[in-house]
């Protein structure tokens, strides 16, 4: 069946899915994203999972929180993401959902492209689209300015639940702001707060858990844009609080890893008819893979010698001579690659297939 191209939402979707938007601390970047979802046509229920610390919203937030379509709620500041996030979800009453973080931007009529692949292929857990990182910048002048670089979410259709958490493992990408069957997802969120997982645990296994119930895809159309805060220019890399070495040497880390084990090779253990001790040996050796990848990733981020490309001399003689700074854009877009189609550049202009999902995000962060 061909992947559907219409870019508004289907009506029967209207009504089949729920978006969650789980928020803390962090009104201003609220206040965008549903100025973006508004100017959109905000064609599906919005739930808001408010569990901020600093007072009641401000203003704009709370003109536009009781708009049509939106639920919102306040949690206790102390609340923890997951059990909110798992409390939020019992309120949600269509076949399928998606959480959307308050300082990303996705596009609603894909989100209902999404669904609709769902509606009609039984066999798959999650469907999602192209995606890609983003970082604002001001400059001194107070313009803003905005660069947006790839990020890949891949189809993964293996037919066991175990070739598909290994091919998931091998190439990466979360699944947590995919759109879900809500059913699975309250059923798989409910797990991990059984189990006291919390965020990073809990991503990992709502990922891992949905790729051994069912296949993902990823459908070509422009699905949501994340933001990246405190990035190196030249990785696209979170730099953040969190490192994966600190994780798994903190004391709690072999019972965490334990619980998240046995979960996972329950459900496997299901889903392909295995023994119990055979799914096991199936979640370390993904396990294994996992850590792996994200620890020299890490490593080469934060450690490693930076690759000098031919696009990185390239651009640094365009800084120089700002007569050729239209050539280095020029020449950006037609290098070859899926990431030239991730730029401001190419995005901006009509040509390119994601232009008209593109535009709306581009002026809720640039106008």
């Amino acid at each position: 069946m061909a992947e559907p191209t219409d870019r508004t939402m289907d009506a029967a979707m209207e009504t089949k899915l729920t978006i969650v938007v789980p928020t803390y601390n962090r009104y201003p970047l609220l206040a965008r994203l549903l100025r973006y979802y508004r100017a959109c046509g905000a064609p599906v229920p919005m739930h808001i999972l408010d569990s901020s610390r600093n007072g009641p919203p401000d203003p704009e937030v709370e003109r536009l929180i009781v708009a049509p379509g939106i639920t919102y709620t306040r949690y206790d500041a102390d609340m923890r993401p997951i059990p909110k996030l798992h409390e939020g979800l019992q309120g949600v009453t269509t076949p399928y959902a998606v959480l959307w973080a308050d300082d990303d931007l996705m596009v609603p009529c894909s989100l209902g492209l999404a669904a609709q692949f769902l509606e009609e292929h039984g066999d798959f857990s999650v469907a999602h689209g192209r995606s890609g990182l983003f970082r604002v910048d001001a400059s001194k002048d107070g313009r803003v300015t905005m660069e947006v670089g790839p990020s890949f979410r891949r189809s993964c259709t293996d037919e066991t639940a175990a070739a598909r958490l290994r091919s998931h493992v091998t190439v990466g990408g979360s699944l947590f702001y995919s759109v879900h069957r809500t059913e699975w997802l309250r059923q798989n969120v409910e797990r991990c707060t059984r189990r006291g997982f919390g965020y990073y645990w809990a991503e990992l296994t709502l990922a891992w858990l949905a790729m051994i119930q069912g296949k993902a895809k990823s459908l070509d159309c422009l699905y949501m844009l994340r933001q990246m805060h405190g990035v190196r220019a030249a990785g696209w890399s979170q730099t953040g609080t969190f490192d994966q070495f600190d994780w798994i040497t903190r004391p709690g880390f072999p019972e965490q890893y334990a619980a998240f084990r046995e979960e996972l090779a329950e459900e496997l253990a299901r889903q392909d008819g295995l023994s119990l001790d055979d799914a096991r040996a199936v979640v370390k050796e993904a396990f294994w893979a996992y850590l792996a990848q994200v620890m020299m990733r890490k490593w080469q981020t934060r450690y490693g010698p930076r690759v000098v490309t031919v696009r990185d001399r390239l651009r640094g003689v365009a800084r120089l001579l700002p007569g050729l700074r239209g050539a280095w854009r020029t020449l950006h877009s037609v290098l070859p690659g899926r990431s030239r189609q991730m730029s401001v550049e190419v995005l901006r202009r009509p040509s390119s297939p994601y232009h008209v999902d593109f535009l709306p995000i581009y002026q809720a962060i640039v106008q």
